[in-house]
């Protein structure tokens, strides 16, 4: 996956075209069940402003509100819930999180 590349401009194509294409609902399963979703989320550790504002662009099409808004059936899947949204909590700052505070 281009995502776990070091080249900071294939990861930034990845990012933006993975953002375009979870604003299709069918789309997001897809990203989630190909393991997209822990690339994405570690390109918030970037320092680059690129990287961190093509994770919000994610934000913005509603992937944090359905964590928050899930009915999820099973214990385990609860609990990764939880556990990435502390993680989001944790590592959001500057423009992805203005970005995510402005869409909830």
């Amino acid at each position: 996956m281009m995502l776990r590349s070091p080249e900071a401009q294939l990861k930034e194509m990845s990012a933006f075209a993975l953002g375009r294409l979870a604003q299709d609902t069918h789309n997001q399963a897809g990203i989630a069940h190909s393991g997209g979703i822990v690339p994405l989320l570690k390109l918030l550790d970037s320092k680059n402003g690129t990287l961190q504002h093509n994770v919000a662009d994610l934000i913005r099409v509603g992937g944090v509100q359905k964590l928050l808004d899930g009915e999820f059936v099973v214990q385990p899947t609860r609990d990764c819930v939880a556990k990435t949204l502390k993680r989001l909590e944790d590592k959001i700052h500057g423009r992805v999180l203005s970005h995510l505070l402005s869409h909830l």
